[in-house]
C-alpha cells in the first residue's frame, strides 16, 4: 500500500531529502521513499506502527503567494482493497451487489470496497486525495516578484451591523463593528481577512502577548493590545487607539489598519454611521 503526500497547489514541491523511519515497536518495512511517498510491505508485520517523516525541504517559487497551504495524502487503499465482486450505485444513492437492488437501476459498476475513496475522472474511478494537515505551510510574505502596493479594494462597514461591503461583496460577521469610547470605527479580527481578501490563517491572535499579526503581501502587521502603535515590517508607526478585547473578540482600530497598508483615504458617515476605506475606488 503506497502512501503520497502533497499540496493542494503546484507551487509547493517536495525535494527528495525527508527521512522516513519506523518506531522500533513493529516490524513493518517501508521502501521507495521519495517525496514523502512510501510503500509499505503488506507481508513485514501486522502490528500498527507509526511513520515519522523529518528533515521535510520544500521548494516554491519566487511568485509564490502569501497564505496557507494545506498538507493533502492520497493513498493507493481503495487499489489494494478492491472488491472480486462488482458494486453498483442506484440513482437513488444506495450502493450495493447486484443481487441487493433485484433489477433496480443502476448506474455503471465499479470494484471499489469503500465508494468514498474514488473520484470520477473521465469515467474512470481514480484515488481521491484528503486534507490531512490544514495550514501545514503558511507563506507569510509575497514572492518578490508580487506587487506589493498599498490597499486599494473599497471597503465599506456599517456600525452596529454584522456585515461588511468589501469590494462588491457583502460578507456577514459574527459580530458585529463598533464606536470605540475615544470615536474609534473598532472592526473585529476576522473580518479583517475578509476585507483584505486574505486567508483567515493570516490573521493571528497571540493570547499571551496579546498581539494581533497580519500578514499581507509582503507587509507583517502587528499591533498589542495597550500599545498605542503599529509596526510594519519592523516600523513602528504611532497609532491612534489600541486594540481591545470586548466580550471575548478581538478587535481593531479600522484607522490604525487603514495606515499600516498606507491607506489615506478614510472616511466616516455620522448619519449612517459608516466608516469607509478607500471611498473614492469604484470598487
Amino acid at each position: 500500500m503506497t502512501f503520497e503526500f502533497d499540496f493542494d497547489k503546484d507551487v509547493i514541491e517536495l525535494e527528495d531529502d525527508a527521512k522516513i523511519t519506523v518506531d522500533d515497536k513493529s516490524d513493518m518495512e517501508v521502501k521507495n521513499t521519495k517525496d514523502m511517498k512510501f510503500t509499505v510491505k503488506d507481508e513485514s508485520d501486522d502490528t500498527a506502527a507509526t511513520v515519522t517523516i523529518s528533515d521535510i525541504s520544500l521548494y516554491m517559487g519566487r511568485s509564490i503567494a502569501a497564505g496557507a497551504y494545506n498538507l493533502k495524502l492520497k493513498t493507493t487503499a481503495g487499489t489494494e482493497m478492491m472488491t472480486k465482486e462488482a458494486l453498483f450505485t442506484t440513482k437513488a444513492g444506495e450502493t450495493g451487489t447486484a443481487r441487493d437492488f433485484h433489477g433496480a437501476e443502476k448506474v455503471k459498476p465499479y470494484y471499489a470496497a469503500d465508494y468514498r475513496d474514488w473520484d470520477v475522472k473521465d469515467d474512470k474511478f481514480v484515488a481521491k486525495s484528503f486534507t490531512v494537515k490544514e495550514g501545514f505551510v503558511n507563506v507569510i510574505t509575497a514572492g518578490r516578484d508580487q506587487d506589493d502596493a498599498s490597499f486599494t479594494k473599497k471597503v465599506v462597514v456599517p456600525v452596529g451591523e454584522k456585515y461588511l461591503i468589501a469590494g462588491e461583496e457583502q460578507v456577514v460577521l459574527d459580530v458585529p463593528a463598533y464606536i470605540s469610547a475615544a470615536g474609534y470605527t473598532m472592526l473585529p479580527v476576522r473580518a479583517v481577512a475578509t476585507a483584505l481578501g486574505i486567508n483567515n490563517n493570516n490573521v493571528l491572535w497571540n493570547q499571551a502577548s496579546r498581539t494581533v499579526t497580519i500578514l499581507y503581501g509582503q507587509r507583517i502587521i502587528t499591533m498589542v493590545a495597550g500599545q498605542k502603535v503599529v509596526t510594519v515590517n519592523g516600523n513602528t508607526i504611532p497609532a491612534s487607539a489600541t486594540v481591545q478585547i470586548k466580550d471575548g473578540r478581538t478587535f481593531l482600530p479600522m484607522r490604525d489598519l487603514a495606515t499600516a497598508l498606507g491607506v489615506t483615504d478614510i472616511t466616516w458617515d455620522a448619519a449612517t454611521k459608516t466608516a469607509t476605506m478607500n471611498g473614492n475606488q469604484n470598487k
